[in-house]
């Protein structure tokens, strides 16, 4: 009995006083941590977790990446991050869906996250506050709003997180929101959870042939360029993948006699591309353009990212769509 006093009492003092770390090493923190009580395993290993740095956890996926560490409240920049059971962005827990509910899936990257903001402020959590202030319900049922979104996800992370939990999710409508840089190799997630840059391989007369695309902007010299936005050699390559993932995640959507929506953020030439890989992979889904570019005060003013307005008008923008659709 004395030793399952003393070893979470040791293992107190391992985790917080840093000499005592470095004397005590990795073996006595396993030996401490096999014998202990599941409970307190767990205790430990939540306690660990929410000191870790950073906000993300890596799944064993490689096409997804990361999500979130779960059940965790971390500060992210200036703003805090509260995660779920799910690993995503959300004080609430996500449960399986009951018969009673209509549920909408905003699926995205740091647009639908609601980067440099308050989770309030998203879209997906303004859309359904609209949708239940206005008494406006998805098949005569209450209408609620679930918010997948990774920062720095690409189309193919987001599209193949969730082909392979639609069963868990259920959803009955999945809006997807694409912006300008989903399809690019610019700073997407790898296997480790991790963004990364991507690298050209264009011949240069000046400077190396494998080069950073983002280094001009960090010498000043510009903020970006075609090759970060997926006009580089390997764009058609990369825009194909992306569709496929779509195109397989709208096969099953609609074997389920389910809906879709593609919401694509309109940018000068990403809206062209958008729509012919569109037509050329057949979707279904409805297409819609929109911005909130043009409204006074819809970018956060420490972040390029939308700011409160800037969601709301977003929200706004899906919530014609769908009653123009007849979804709603």
């Amino acid at each position: 009995m004395w030793i399952m006093v003393l070893i979470p009492s040791l293992l107190m003092v391992y985790l917080f006083l840093g000499p005592i770390r470095e004397v005590s090493g990795r073996l006595f923190f396993q030996y401490a941590v096999k014998y202990l009580p599941r409970s307190l395993q767990e205790a430990v290993l939540n306690q660990l977790a929410a000191k870790a740095s950073g906000i993300y956890d890596t799944v064993p996926e490689p096409e997804v990446g990361r999500i979130l560490q779960r059940n965790v409240i971390k500060m992210n920049g200036r703003v805090e991050i509260v995660s779920n059971n799910a690993g995503m962005r959300d004080h609430r827990t996500y449960l399986s869906k009951p018969n009673s509910i209509y549920r909408i899936v905003c699926l995205g990257d740091s647009y639908v996250f609601g980067e440099g903001g308050k989770e309030e402020d998203r879209m997906g959590n303004q859309l359904e506050e609209m949708l239940e202030r206005l008494k406006i319900t998805g098949e005569g049922k209450p209408i609620e709003v679930y918010s997948l979104g990774i920062p720095s996800w690409s189309t193919i992370n987001e599209a193949t997180y969730l082909t392979s939990r639609l069963s868990a999710y259920d959803p009955d409508l999945i809006i997807i929101i694409m912006v300008n840089n989903d399809l690019g190799d610019s700073l997407g997630v790898t296997g480790f959870g991790t963004a990364t840059n991507a690298f050209s391989p264009e011949y240069r007369k000046e400077g190396s042939g494998i080069f950073p695309i983002y280094a001009p902007g960090a010498f000043g010299v510009l903020k970006s360029n075609f090759l970060v936005y997926d006009l580089g050699p390997e764009c058609r390559t990369r825009w194909k993948k992306a569709f496929n993932s779509l195109k397989r995640l709208e096969e099953l959507q609609r074997s389920r006699h389910k809906k879709m929506l593609i919401l694509v953020l309109d940018h000068p030439y990403f809206v062209p591309l958008a729509i012919f890989y569109h037509d050329q992979y057949h979707l279904q889904a409805p297409l819609l353009i929109s911005s909130y570019l043009m409204e006074k005060d819809a970018i956060l003013p420490h972040d390029p990212h939308p700011s409160r307005r800037g969601h709301e008008i977003l929200a706004n923008h899906l919530l014609h769509q769908m009653a123009h659709l007849g979804w709603i």
